[in-house]
C-alpha cells in the first residue's frame, strides 16, 4: 500500500493519510490480500518521484518483496505522466500490479493502458492547473502589498497589523 498526501488542503479535503489508509486495509482485508506495512509519503509533492517512501517501495519492488502495489488513487503515485509510465512499465517487467481502489485501470489489457495513460494525463493537467492558480494568487497579493512568504531572516511579523508587516531588526 502506498499513500501520498502534499499539502494540509488534502488532509483536510478527505485525502489525509489516515482516510486513505483506511480505505485501503478494508479493501486489502475484503480481498483477502495480506497488507505489509504501508510505504507513507508525507507532506511531498507528486510532481515527481523524488520522495523517500516511494523510492523505497522502488527498492522492495526490485528486490521482489510483493506482487501488487495498491493506492487510493493514480495520483497519489504521481502526477506526472512520463513518472507514472515508467514507474508502471518497471512495474510491469518486475511482475508486480498496480491498482487504484478508485479508478478501474487493468494494465494486462490494452485498453487498461488506455485508461491508465487518460488517468494520468488528467492528473498531470490536474497538477498544472494548482500551479498556474497558486501563481496567479500569489501575485494577486503581491499587488495588494501583501507578503508571500516568511519574513526575511533577522525581521519579525507585526501582530497588531493583518497584512505582512517587516521591521528592521534592533
Amino acid at each position: 500500500v502506498y499513500v501520498r498526501v502534499s499539502t494540509e488542503e488534502q488532509a483536510q479535503t478527505g485525502y489525509s493519510i489516515r482516510a486513505q489508509l483506511e480505505k485501503l486495509e478494508a479493501m486489502c482485508k475484503a480481498q483477502d490480500w495480506q497488507m505489509l506495512p504501508a510505504y507513507v509519503d508525507d507532506g511531498f509533492s507528486g510532481k515527481n518521484l523524488d520522495r523517500p517512501a516511494i523510492q523505497r517501495l522502488l527498492a522492495e519492488a526490485r528486490k521482489r518483496k510483493f506482487t501488487l502495489i495498491l493506492g487510493y488513487k493514480l495520483d497519489r503515485f504521481s502526477r506526472r505522466l512520463s513518472d507514472l509510465v515508467s514507474l508502471g512499465e518497471e512495474l510491469e517487467r518486475l511482475g508486480i500490479g498496480l491498482r487504484s481502489m478508485t479508478e478501474p485501470f487493468d494494465t494486462t489489457y490494452q485498453a487498461g493502458k488506455l485508461l491508465f495513460n487518460m488517468l494520468g494525463s488528467f492528473a498531470q493537467f490536474e497538477r498544472e492547473l494548482i500551479g498556474e492558480r497558486t501563481r496567479l494568487g500569489l501575485r494577486r497579493r503581491l499587488r495588494e502589498g501583501k507578503w508571500n512568504g516568511r519574513p526575511t531572516f533577522g525581521y519579525r511579523v507585526s501582530k497588531e497589523i493583518r497584512a505582512m508587516v517587516v521591521f528592521a531588526p534592533q
